[in-house]
């Protein structure tokens, strides 16, 4: 994963933090702080919520802990 993708993921874990919750204000914000298309703005919500899926289902199987 490159640089840019990295920080595009941060910043959708940062606004959802943050309590973000309306999908076209997380997909603007992603555009006019990183650059990127609408499309590109899905794409990394959509890795985003993959990655946050599979944390919720390692800390429901106990593999993790908080």
């Amino acid at each position: 994963m490159s640089a840019k993708q990295n920080k595009v993921k941060s910043l959708v874990l940062t606004l959802l933090d943050d309590g973000w919750s309306d999908k076209n204000l997380i997909y603007k914000k992603l555009q006019d702080e990183c650059g990127i298309s609408q499309a590109e703005a899905r794409l990394a919500c959509k890795e985003a919520k993959i990655d946050l899926m599979l944390k919720l289902k390692a800390l429901q199987s106990g593999i993790i802990a908080l």
